[in-house]
């Protein structure tokens, strides 16, 4: 469980880094106007991997911790009393993050469902009669 959590948690940090780094410059110096779409939805179907890799790392090192306190600690009050706290923090965290999911989440009928994007030369075209 440990060694599949610390595994979890460095495929999130490498692919957080990775897609951080490429994603906007794909974005900003692709080779023509469909290289930000590209890149959005891109990064926008990396998010949801590393989410869920996120959430069973976390579960995972909570379990993980919950584990040792039972193997370390002898005093069977002083370990409910731990394990009481690790599960007060494992509710938090998860209230915290579905609380923060609802506020950040976008309508699946947004730019991003492809309804009424334009492409980048299209842009410019309009842009240009507009002048």
């Amino acid at each position: 469980s440990a060694a599949l959590t610390f595994g979890l948690m460095i495929y999130i940090l490498v692919c957080a880094t990775l897609t951080t780094s490429l994603g906007p410059t794909l974005a900003l110096k692709g080779s023509d106007g469909s290289s930000m779409r590209t890149a959005v939805e891109g990064m926008k179907d990396e998010r949801r991997v590393m989410f869920w890799a996120f959430v069973f790392g976390t579960t995972g090192f909570m379990v993980t911790v919950l584990c040792l306190v039972w193997i370390v600690i002898d005093e069977v009050v002083l370990a409910l009393v731990c394990s009481g706290v690790l599960v007060a923090c494992f509710v938090g965290l998860t209230w915290s993050t579905r609380r923060i999911l609802r506020r950040f989440e976008a309508p699946e009928s947004s730019a991003m469902a492809r309804a009424g994007v334009i492409s980048g030369e299209e842009f410019v075209r309009k842009s240009q009669v507009v002048e």
